[in-house]
């Protein structure tokens, strides 16, 4: 009787490192998740220089970025720097709906400031418009680690400095 309280006693301490781990696993693939989306819109914005270089009023800055179906076409549409940085924008915003669980409610943010982020936050926002020279974009995804919690207490932040105009 008394070793199988012992082995009862090791097993639950066995599982509760396993749930331990599989948490920790789990937070590092959304903050892999989360760095690899600020990679794919720095990309986008570099790859865009002069729409990058129009500062606040960029494209990247749209609260509200659509599909722009000139972009796509093969007919020799013509797509100016300003409707690709929507487009780059609402793609993006799409990944970030489809790569991260409903429940964390995630947000990416383009934004032309410091790229500082407090937490937790309830409604997340840019910063005061900081325009500068050099210009300095701070791309940041917003999750929340507890579904339907009220305020979002995780953060990625990342930085976008002016690429050279070719």
């Amino acid at each position: 009787m008394i070793s199988l309280a012992i082995i009862s006693v090791g097993a639950l301490g066995y599982v509760k490192t396993q749930v331990g781990t599989l948490k920790k696993i789990s937070t590092t693939m959304t903050r892999t998740l989360a760095t690899l989306l600020l990679q794919d819109m720095t990309a986008r914005m570099q790859a865009n220089a002069a729409e990058f270089w129009a500062g606040a009023s960029s494209g990247y800055l749209s609260p509200s970025p659509a599909n722009q179906a000139t972009c796509y076409s093969s007919t020799g549409a013509f797509c100016t720097s300003n409707r690709m940085a929507l487009n780059d924008l609402w793609e993006w915003k799409g990944l970030i709906s489809s790569s991260f669980p409903s429940a964390m409610a995630a947000v990416g943010l383009v934004c032309l400031d410091a790229g500082t982020a407090t937490l937790p936050v309830v409604s997340p926002t840019c910063g005061t418009l900081s325009v500068t020279y050099p210009l300095v974009f701070s791309v940041t995804i917003y999750w929340k680690s507890t579904p339907g919690a009220a305020t979002y207490d995780q953060v990625q932040v990342g930085r976008v400095e002016a690429p050279l105009l070719r």
